[in-house]
Order: C-alpha cells, then sequence, then structure tokens
C-alpha cells in the first residue's frame, strides 16, 4: 500500500459610568458568548489520506505525541476536537473508527487487512483533570486471529515505530529491559514470548517489541512436563509486534504502572520484576545494544541465556 497521503472573541468595551447633573448611569456588562467551533466532517478520501498519514508520520508529531495528542498538553476538548477532525469510514480491508469524545478514556482505531493479514491499531487515552496523561497504542497482527510474525505489509505500515527507527529518531534511551520465559505465567499466550522493551523515561516513551522465542542449542526438559528450553533464548526485532506507551512525565508517575496499560503477553505490572537490564541480561551496555540496533534494515537479533529465568 503506498503511504502518501476559528472562530476569535472580541472582547465588548465595558463603558465608563457618566455622571450628569440628574442622574447617574449604572453600565451594564454585556456577556460574552462562548465560542462554537464548529469541525468540518471529512470526506471518506480524505480521512483514508489521513489514517496513512498517522501511521506513515506519526500524524507529523514525535513521541511522546501519538496521532497529533500529547500526553501533558493536551486537553480534553483539544483531544475531542482532533480526533473528531480525523472522521471516520469503514471497508472489508480499510477502516478508521470514528472520534471518541467521551471524557477520561476512550480509543481510537485504524485497521487494514492485506494478504489475509488484518493489521490493527488502536490508541487509547486516560485522562487526568481533562488533561491526557498516558497514551498506548497496540498493534496486532493477525491471521483467523493469531498472531503473525515477521509480516512484510505490517513491517511496512509500523515502519515508523521499529526498534531502528525508534532508536535513530530518539537517541539512546535511558533503559533496556528483556525477558525469555518457556511458558507465560502471566497470560495465556498460545507461544512463548520474547519481549524487549526499550524507554526514555526523560521522554516518557515506552516501546516493547514480542517476537515468539526460539531455542538455540542443546534442549533440556523442565521440571514442569512437556517443557522444553535451549540454551539460548533468542528473540528477533524484525519479526515482533509493538506495544507503544507515553506518558506525561512530569506527573512523575511509576514505571510499573506505564507497564500496566494495555498489558498483554509482555510487560505488565505483575512481570515487570521478572525482566532484566540488558546490561546483566547479554552483558550489553545500552550503548552497545543503542549502537547495534540503530541501524537501518537490519535484522538483527538478541540472544539470551536461559538460564536467566530456568531452574
Amino acid at each position: 500500500m503506498n503511504l502518501n497521503s476559528g472562530c476569535s472573541i472580541i472582547s465588548q468595551p465595558v463603558a465608563e459610568p457618566i455622571s450628569t447633573n440628574i442622574v447617574e448611569l449604572i453600565p451594564t456588562e454585556t456577556p460574552t458568548a462562548t465560542p462554537t467551533v464548529t469541525i468540518p466532517t471529512p470526506s471518506e478520501a480524505e480521512s483514508k489520506a489521513i489514517a496513512l498519514n498517522l501511521l506513515e508520520n506519526n500524524g507529523d508529531c514525535r513521541l511522546p505525541c501519538i496521532w497529533g495528542l500529547t500526553p501533558g498538553i493536551t486537553t480534553t476538548v483539544e483531544r475531542q476536537s482532533i480526533l473528531a477532525s480525523y472522521g471516520k469510514f469503514s471497508e472489508p480491508d480499510f477502516s478508521m473508527s470514528g472520534g471518541d469524545v467521551s471524557e477520561n478514556s476512550g480509543g481510537f482505531g485504524i485497521g487494514i487487512t492485506e494478504d489475509d493479514v488484518r493489521v490493527s491499531m488502536g490508541l487509547s487515552y486516560y485522562e487526568t483533570d481533562h488533561l491526557i496523561e498516558i497514551l498506548s497504542l497496540v498493534t496486532t497482527p493477525q491471521r483467523d486471529q493469531k498472531y503473525v510474525y515477521g509480516d512484510s505489509n505490517y513491517s511496512d505500515l509500523i515502519e515508523y515505530y521499529t526498534l531502528q527507527q525508534l532508536l535513530s529518531n530518539y537517541g539512546m534511551p535511558s533503559d533496556v529491559l528483556v525477558i525469555a520465559l518457556p511458558y507465560d505465567i502471566f497470560s495465556k499466550a498460545d507461544y512463548e514470548p520474547f519481549s524487549i522493551v526499550v524507554i526514555y523515561s526523560d521522554l516518557g516513551i515506552m516501546a516493547e517489541y514480542i517476537s515468539p522465542t526460539q531455542w538455540i542449542g542443546e534442549m533440556v526438559e523442565l521440571t514442569t512436563p512437556d517443557l522444553w528450553v535451549g540454551e539460548i533464548a533468542r528473540g528477533c526485532p524484525s519479526q515482533s509486534r509493538l506495544t507503544l506507551r507515553t506518558w506525561d512525565v512530569k506527573k512523575n508517575i511509576p514505571i510499573k504502572k506505564i507497564a500496566s496499560i494495555a498489558a498483554g503477553e509482555g510487560i505488565n505490572e505483575n512481570a515487570y520484576d521478572y525482566f532484566f537490564p540488558i546490561q546483566e541480561a547479554a552483558s550489553m551496555s545500552i550503548n552497545d545494544f543503542y549502537e547495534k540496533f540503530k541501524e537501518p534494515n537490519n535484522n538483527l537479533c538478541l540472544d539470551l541465556p536461559s538460564s536467566l529465568w530456568t531452574p
């Protein structure tokens, strides 16, 4: 798929009291009308162009802004106007939900189907005191309601958010966390997830890349029957799916709370303590990780000793 794409208030002057020899006139203030902003409804063709621009360029804004919404800056009223201006359309292979005008929390989504793979991208917002506090963008490539990994159409659609683009655009992260479990003790995934979590604590960005674990080397049976692991756990960001969370850094929100937003098979509040910093898990500094994985179009994988998480 080719990814191309007021009113003002004039305050009335208040008259000064006028005194005469007969009577003193008391001025009356003219009430100020609340402005009404009319948002034009875009055509279906315009909405399609908007949807593609949101995917290609993140809506022409930099993280922690996602699709025109910025934690700590975008108010409820502004969010309602922004999402309403995107419009909506629905076709079997391409759709965009309408702008949600509810308060406190809600969502907005885009879905595209190519080669029997349905890529759904849902943006959820969480507000406090009429201001966006946290955003989450969950992406799910699926075929027959099962996750698909390594699909080229999906990679093209989320190119702006891939690991190499994230590192290239935003520099060296503050933290990189990893996990590879032979089974998922916190959810019912039908595969063994390998998760790489990249955090920019000063910007309010957490990007998680989840791929199926590949076991390398001699396989060993665990104490749990029918569970086998190799000596090495391998995860490949180029074959992963993405969950992106951004937040208002002025709020000093606990990182575990951020991890709990849009939680699934990877990082969440309960699983957080099972993650290892990249420095401990791979004997690799954050700078080494950054330099290695920021290169464009790389298909590099990360190898970790499975003994970190197994008896």
